[in-house]
């Protein structure tokens, strides 16, 4: 199984010494899923990556070169798209492509407009999904606080008496309110924007080629049970 978790450290900086020891005391509480999993991976196969994010561009194109891929749209991993886009980008460039040279004028002119075609159709998209994983990272990585008093602000230490007020309050294991309305909002959006990032860059089902489907795959058995994905506790709440 392959997993990552966030944590927000300066870039740039050296691993700790024992990265599954630390790891385990940040998500020290966590639910069991969670925990588990740390403590069943070999020290020696976890590490530290640094991400870096950037800003969407709308210039794919100039003449008869164009852009696709990671050169136009990295993104975080955290939709699990920066393939998939690249995918959909070099399928939406082929059908351009292609519907040019049937037209049987292949010269500067229509290649460029081709190109054009082409990022009109992408931009948006792949922009949007760059967002959506750069929000993931915001949310998960940057504000999120499990309990009240987690990860003190850096503008405590300038209040007399604010680290010590919240070093006490975060003993009492209160729930931070972001976490409880992170659930609410994860449970109301979570599958109409997953709905748009698997399917709403599919072609038609005419333009899919044959060779693309796996014979049987939906006759793969599931060893997960629908037991896994309920929901224990109160939504907000729920671990």
């Amino acid at each position: 199984t392959q997993w990552y978790a966030f944590h927000q450290t300066p870039a740039g900086g050296e691993p700790e010494a024992d990265m599954k020891t630390a790891l385990l005391d940040i998500f020290q509480g966590w639910t069991d899923p969670v925990v588990g999993r740390i403590q069943a991976t070999p020290v020696e196969d976890i590490e530290r990556r640094d991400i870096y994010d950037r800003r969407p561009t709308s210039s794919w194109t100039d003449g008869t070169v164009c852009l696709l891929g990671d050169s136009c749209h990295a993104m975080q991993p955290n939709m699990g798209q920066g393939g998939g886009q690249t995918f959909e980008d070099a399928f939406v460039l082929g059908k351009a492509l292609r519907e040019t040279i049937k037209s049987g004028r292949v010269d500067h002119e229509s290649l460029s407009g081709a190109l054009v075609s082409y990022s009109r159709q992408r931009v948006l998209r792949a922009s949007s999904i760059m967002g959506l994983s750069s929000l993931a990272s915001l949310s998960l990585g940057t504000t999120y606080r499990r309990f009240l008093g987690d990860d003190p602000y850096w503008f405590y230490e300038k209040i007399p008496g604010a680290v010590e007020f919240w070093a006490k309050v975060q003993k009492l294991g209160i729930l931070h309110p972001g976490c409880i309305f992170g659930q609410l909002s994860l449970m109301a959006t979570s599958g109409v924007i997953l709905e748009y990032i698997a399917t709403g860059g599919l072609p038609p089902p005419e333009d899919r080629a044959p060779y693309c489907q796996v014979p049987g795959f939906g006759d793969i058995p599931e060893s997960i049970s629908d037991e896994h994905f309920k929901m224990k506790g109160l939504p907000g709440f729920a671990k």
